[in-house]
């Protein structure tokens, strides 16, 4: 829509404001706005000439008329339900604008496609002073315009830039994505229903732009000044409040919502006036009744109306938490001013200071300004005897944690410590302890089937980086190969929608080389992941998917003790050894491995082969197949136990013993899909430990190990290959001392360091995907607030509670009207005898 600007509506929302709308809409009518535009009042049954002035001076107008005050926010939403253009735009009836004030309050919108709405520069009446040119929002919701009546001067030089709300009496939002987040929430009736929809926006995945070349000019309070301080106040009370509920994430509104609502409390005391002597036990003072100010009553009578509403408004809450599209760290640093005060008093000042100490509510956004807080969700065992997902994890963690907060989700009771990283662990079968961690930091990484386990992880506005190193549905081919059809194409389709479900819902993937990538960029094109929101965002679609190979250590391995060679029982001092350096999995040729071995030790019985780890640590993986043929074959051939030993599974801190004992280390596989995609991890550590390779070609590593002369290549199968393949590096001068320079050169190229750094790069600006954000969550505010026959109801929540008692019996009545006539005469049974009449007719689902 770049270079034309779309067709918009300006809503007027108005109650008795006739002696402002001849100026605004005279301003209105004289925009020299480009495209169609047409102008829409809703007027909330006004009772003065309001509506037959639009009738006889501005014909061209279209009058909505709502029937009844529905406030500021009822009367938009009316008035952008009728509308027919692509942007709605909201002015106040009390303003007057510029003649390019809507042009540039749209352009933004037309120009970018991630902004949903626009907020204008506000001036005073006579242009002399700011009224708005973005405001700050303090911890428990209430709002602030800190510039305002500040010289206009001070505004003239301001930029384009990110608000957290826009004011609702200067805006533009685009029609369809306001109706689809639910637009002004109706039951603020007014005030603060701009900041909760712009913090909405920014939760949903949007971005709120302030437009400064956008001038209107603002009488200012023309309607809230004919409120008395006390209903004033519950509206900012009650509105705060349910914005704070409404719009935090889980983690940060446990501990917000109570430190707002003890502030709540405190403000109630001081505005009210109340002393707090006569309270204390041992007063003197036995007075039933204290005369107590409205305006400090009016918080309770906020916190009342919260708690009566509770259920609808827990409703809405859900309905915004599971349209989420962006973290709270992101949107919190832009509060701007969040631990402002919103009451002078001396001692609510430092209530309010040990509130946010108590409830670490200052730790929240000095999380929110720093670096973004990273969990690492490991699917599989991190401890002293890992496999490689969890050797991955641990890595990518050492290396975050130099520029991040880290921390490392492990699914065992005893996982491995460290001291440059936090280690935290859940139930791997029911994920208990794992919902609170992910609430508490901004960036999941996770692999294999954590998300298909526990799909809350996508729900929850985080950044999800998806670690795709594995192919497993490609491995799972072959594991599964020897199983009835039936059951294989049920375990690969359900293999399968776990993996696609992983590539909808990440908003960055890493795999393991760039031949990986290729096959990825398919499957992310296949579940159209790639598309123009992807490509505008970047051609290259590296900040989509990037290669995060395994990687090795900085420091070359030292030797802390002897494992093999004259230690390991059938191992001699003078041995040399062969060593497979990792699990035998299915897709692994060991057998080629053993036949090669038995043929070499005919004329070298001092050639023993060393299987580091047959037995997987993670007791959930199941014993491979291929284990048990490897060692059958080894008995058959009367090799197990004297040349070819299978060793349960090395300790991860003590593998460089076993690579810096051996002298040749192999790595065979079959010809098949797995091969081509496979990163062969530990065959990184031969290169780490300059120990030459016997490998088989076809896979990423294969074609290193040609490239760089690191030891011998062989066909699939090929043991007369294998057997001249091991003799020729076991005979060659110098042994692997031959080899150690040119290891030393690729593995420096090689650590860890490197290989993390997309993720590096990527965690220090966090980002959901471009069409993540480009996507239009639903969320519909309305129903929440409805009873179920569509009617708004202020009483419709009750339906979403227990089912109420009974009514009283006629004949209690009467005993119960004399209780309550005793406790407060007159005035106490009348009030008691209308809530009693109000809670019949909710019963009744009036």
């Amino acid at each position: 829509m770049s270079g034309q600007l779309p067709s918009a509506s300006i809503v007027i929302p108005n109650y008795n404001g006739a002696q402002h709308l001849r100026e605004c809409l005279t301003s209105l009518q004289a925009l020299t706005y480009p495209a169609r535009y047409d102008i829409i009042v809703a007027d909330n049954a006004s009772a003065d000439d309001s509506v037959a002035l639009i009738q006889r001076e501005f014909s061209a107008v279209k009058i909505v008329e709502t029937g009844s005050n529905l406030g500021f926010a009822g009367a938009c939403n009316a008035g952008a339900r009728v509308s027919t253009a692509s942007v709605v735009a909201f002015v106040n009836n009390d303003m007057r604008v510029d003649p390019s004030w809507l042009t540039e309050l749209v352009r933004p919108l037309a120009e970018q496609a991630d902004v949903a709405a626009t907020g204008g520069k506000i001036l005073s009446w006579d242009g002399k002073e700011i009224d708005f040119v973005g405001g700050s929002v303090n911890f428990y919701g209430h709002g602030f315009q800190p510039r305002t009546g500040r010289p206009a001067d001070e505004a003239a030089g301001l930029q384009p830039g990110p608000l957290l709300f826009p004011c609702g009496g200067s805006m533009a939002i685009g029609r369809d994505v306001f109706l689809a987040c639910g637009g002004f929430d109706e039951d603020y009736f007014a005030f603060f229903e701009d900041i909760d929809l712009g913090w909405r926006l920014w939760v949903l995945g949007y971005r709120v732009l302030f437009a400064p070349g956008s001038v209107a000019y603002h009488k200012g309070h023309a309607t809230g000044s004919k409120l008395p301080p006390h209903q004033l106040r519950v509206l900012y009370e009650r509105n705060a409040l349910a914005t704070v509920i409404k719009n935090y994430d889980d983690a940060n509104l446990a501990r917000i919502l109570p430190a707002a609502l003890l502030l709540a409390g405190k403000r109630s005391l001081v505005y009210g006036e109340v002393h707090l002597g006569p309270y204390e036990v041992w007063s003197d003072d036995k007075a039933a009744d204290e005369t107590v100010k409205r305006v400090g009553l009016s918080h309770m009578v906020a916190l009342g109306e919260l708690a009566e509403h509770a259920p609808t408004l827990w409703a809405k809450r859900a309905a915004v938490q599971g349209a989420r599209r962006r973290g709270d760290r992101e949107i919190l640093a832009m509060l701007e001013a969040p631990f402002q005060t919103n009451c002078l008093d001396v001692d609510y000042m430092d209530a309010q200071r040990t509130v946010q100490e108590v409830f670490g509510i200052e730790r929240i956004f000095a999380a929110a300004h720093g670096a973004a807080r990273v969990l690492i969700i490991s699917n599989d065992t991190v401890n002293a005897r890992m496999a490689g997902p969890g050797i991955r994890a641990w890595e990518m963690a050492k290396i975050l944690a130099r520029s991040n907060p880290v921390t490392l989700a492990a699914p065992n009771d005893d996982p491995l410590k460290s001291d440059e990283f936090s280690v935290a662990t859940y139930a791997s079968t029911t994920g208990r302890g794992l919902r609170e961690l992910a609430a508490d930091h901004d960036v999941l990484v996770l692999q294999g089937f954590v998300l298909h386990l526990f799909p809350y992880l996508s729900q929850m506005g985080k950044t999800l980086v998806v670690d795709l190193y594995d192919p497993f549905t490609l491995e799972n081919l072959h594991v599964f190969s020897h199983d009835p059809m039936e059951e294989r194409t049920n375990v690969h389709r359900s293999h399968l929608e776990v993996l696609n479900a992983q590539i909808r819902a990440g908003d960055f993937f890493l795999c393991a080389s760039e031949k990986q990538r290729d096959y990825w960029i398919g499957m992310l094109a296949a579940n159209n992941r790639i598309n123009p929101h992807q490509y505008d965002a970047d051609p290259t679609l590296r900040n989509l998917i990037d290669v995060v190979p395994f990687g090795v250590q900085s420091d070359p391995p030292q030797s802390t003790k002897r494992t093999l060679k004259g230690v390991y029982p059938g191992i001699g001092a003078d041995d040399r050894v062969i060593l497979w350096g990792g699990g035998i999995w299915e897709w692994f040729d060991p057998l080629t491995l053993i036949r090669a071995v038995a043929r070499i030790r005919e004329t070298r019985p001092e050639v023993k082969l060393f299987f580091l780890g047959v037995k997987h640590p993670n007791p959930l993986v199941p014993d491979m197949a291929m284990t048990a043929r490897a060692m059958e074959l080894a008995r058959e051939l009367g090799l197990e136990g004297s040349a070819v030993f299978f060793n349960e599974w090395a300790p991860y801190e003590e593998r460089q013993n076993y690579l810096l004992e051996s002298d040749v280390g192999t790595s065979l596989h079959f010809d098949h899909l797995e091969t081509r995609y496979s990163f062969r991890t530990r065959v990184l550590d031969y290169i780490w430990a300059g120990l030459p390779v016997v490998c088989t070609r076809g896979d990423a590593v294969g074609e290193l190990v040609e490239q760089h002369d690191l030891g011998r290549v062989v066909d699939y199968g090929d043991v007369d290959g294998v057997v001249e393949a091991i003799t020729a590096i076991l005979d060659a001068p110098g042994g692997r001392e031959a080899y150690r320079e040119r290891f030393a050169a690729l593995a420096q190229s090689m650590t860890w360091d490197h290989a993390v750094d997309p993720l590096v790069r990527f965690c220090a600006d966090p980002h959901l995907a471009a069409d993540r954000v480009a996507e239009t969550p639903a969320v519909d505010l309305a129903t929440a607030s409805r009873g179920g026959d569509g009617r708004r109801s202020r009483r419709s929540a009750i339906s979403l509670l227990e089912p109420p008692p009974p009514p009283t019996p006629l004949w209690q009545l009467p005993r119960r009207a004399l209780v309550y006539a005793q406790m407060g005469g007159l005035p106490r049974l009348w009030r008691e005898a209308q809530s009693y009449v109000r809670w019949l007719r909710i019963r009744a689902g009036r």
